[in-house]
């Protein structure tokens, strides 16, 4: 009965934790930083990237630069793995996992002590949350959520037929976030929790409550972000103050 009940559940993967973790730690200048972007830039096949980023920050200094990753580091993040290395190098190599491994901790923590509160039960395997196919896109959600008020920028995949994937992107103070969606509920995101993330990293620059207002009046109407037509999203605006410096930013872009 309880493998036919596995059979049912599917998974909400956190392996992509690991290169935003270490940014995160060691203030890397990268954020959202994916497999893919890497396999992109390198030209080293993805799968590779996936395996060789679920041991890398966890190798001794010289197993590190022995892997394929080390090279797309060592040009694009040097003064992290800088800090890397001084850090294992004081307290010994495994210094980083056991820091990694803490911060998921906490993260994983907050994740399922929120679920468990709002009725939501899920499985806790290794780097990934077992849920029921009815609640994944809540616990999708609350992990991306809850991953992004730790301070680490990335997004959690489900492994399903059709991959979940919101790549996001924030420079300069610019950018806003973007979202793909399609028809299967998988790949779509709430207007709630757009609003979340968009509070998340804009928070401290918005001078006026018109978030609130945006958020009211499309909730009213959509239940999606892919629903709401173009032109309410273009007129979408809150007052901003960067750098100090007043002017306004998109709420989608």
């Amino acid at each position: 009965m309880w493998l036919i009940a596995l059979q049912k559940l599917v998974e909400c993967d956190f392996r992509a934790l690991h290169p935003n973790i270490a940014m995160h730690l060691y203030n890397g200048k990268h954020e959202f930083l994916t497999h893919e972007k890497i396999a992109k830039t390198t030209g080293i096949d993805l799968k590779e990237v996936k395996i060789e980023h679920l041991s890398f920050f966890n190798k001794n200094w010289y197993s590190m630069m022995e892997s394929p990753l080390f090279g797309y580091y060592s040009k694009h993040e040097p003064d992290m793995l800088q800090q890397i290395y001084n850090d294992k190098k004081e307290h010994g190599y495994k210094i980083t996992s056991k820091k990694m491994f803490k911060l998921e901790v906490e993260i994983m923590t907050e994740v399922i002590k929120y679920l468990n509160s709002v009725g939501v039960y899920v499985l806790y395997v290794y780097d990934a949350l077992l849920c029921e196919e009815k609640d994944k896109t809540l616990v999708i959600e609350t992990m991306n959520r809850i991953i992004l008020e730790h301070g680490v920028k990335t997004n959690v995949k489900m492994e399903t037929s059709a991959e979940f994937e919101v790549e996001c992107a924030i420079e300069n103070h610019d950018n806003g976030v973007e979202t793909i969606a399609d028809d299967n509920d998988t790949k779509r995101m709430t207007i709630k929790e757009y609003f979340k993330r968009f509070e998340i990293k804009f928070g401290s620059y918005i001078t006026e409550s018109s978030l609130d207002l945006h958020k009211s009046v499309l909730s009213e109407f959509y239940t999606y972000i892919d629903e709401i037509p173009e032109e309410h999203k273009n007129n979408c605006f809150v007052e901003t103050c960067i750098d100090g410096v007043f002017g306004k930013q998109k709420l989608f872009k």
